[in-house]
């Protein structure tokens, strides 16, 4: 057998330890984005559940809104209000009328000795 190189082993050695270094920063290079990447699609999905919950409460709220033909019946109601309103307040007129004629009649015509 003959002496041992030293030096050679000490080479081979130094080799071994950085393919060694390097595959373990390789892996955790890798493992660390992949648990980066994990992170970030678990807020992702959070943020998506979140956002179905406001879509769902408000496809409810809009569900409960009057349709076309809810808005027209309320609009036909609303003008015969108007209507009906514009009747009273001709009537109401003519009633102040009669009674300003009235008043009239008694302060001149309604004193009798």
């Amino acid at each position: 057998m003959k002496g041992l190189d030293y030096a050679s082993m000490q080479f081979w050695l130094d080799v071994a330890q950085i393919i060694v270094m390097l595959a373990v920063a390789v892996y955790t290079y890798l493992s660390n984005r992949s648990k980066a990447n994990k992170d970030a699609t678990e807020k992702l999905s959070e943020r998506i559940s979140e956002v179905n919950c406001r879509v769902s409460t408000l496809e409810t709220k809009v569900a409960h809104l009057p349709d076309d033909d809810d808005i027209s019946e309320i609009h036909e109601k609303i003008n015969e209000v108007g209507k009906n309103t514009s009747q009273m307040s001709g009537e109401l007129i003519a009633i102040n009328r009669t009674l300003s004629l009235i008043n009239e009649h008694l302060i001149n015509n309604g004193h009798r000795p």
